[in-house]
């Protein structure tokens, strides 16, 4: 990997959707510091998450209420 590429990161805050349940980062190799750059409001509760293969997709499901709960899968 060329350490000149910006690597993002995604931290789930497993929060409603209008708290920015899924934020991204831009992560400072150099500092390891990171930036905020976005946060999403398309999902709610994000639990696991995923890349696709070519790293065009994250993929996340949700507990919309409590652990246990009927999940669902949404592609952001």
């Amino acid at each position: 990997m060329n350490l000149n590429q910006k690597l993002l990161v995604f931290v789930s805050a497993f929060a409603a959707p209008e708290e920015g349940a899924i934020h991204v980062y831009h992560l400072d190799l150099d500092t390891g510091s990171m930036q905020l750059l976005d946060q999403t409001i398309q999902v709610g509760f994000p639990f696991f998450m995923a890349l696709s293969p070519d790293r065009r997709f994250l993929y996340t499901n949700h507990a919309p209420t409590r652990f246990g709960a009927q999940d669902e899968q949404v592609i952001i």
